[in-house]
């Protein structure tokens, strides 16, 4: 019981403070040429543009030992290899071909 009353007050309430929002000021009429409105502020799209600026290019051979130094480029490296040690050969009972396993999905073809 006191749950339903509960739901009621706030229900209640919900539309008191809507009733009091709909009461607040009224809006000017349009067609009033004298209505007072707000200052229309105006800022162009293009004010904060900045144009293009070519990069700082770094020096080739600084950057070409630092990815030596590093094991090669991001991406390119195993996390379980170190820096000039080759991957692991593949099994030599792996399948030559380089085919999709079944998927049996149905898909189309």
């Amino acid at each position: 019981m006191k749950k339903s009353c509960m739901l009621w007050l706030h229900a209640l309430l919900a539309l008191a403070a809507g009733a009091a929002l709909a009461q607040s000021g009224s809006a000017p009429d349009p067609l009033d040429p004298r209505a007072r409105v707000p200052a229309v502020d105006y800022r162009a799209t293009l004010s904060t543009y900045q144009p293009y600026r070519d990069p700082s290019l770094a020096n080739w051979r600084e950057t070409n030992e630092q990815v030596g130094r590093l094991g090669g480029h991001v991406g390119h490296t195993s996390a379980g290899r170190g820096a000039g040690k080759p991957a692991a050969a593949p099994a030599k009972d792996a399948p030559a071909t380089h085919e999709p396993a079944a998927s049996g999905h149905g898909g189309r073809r």
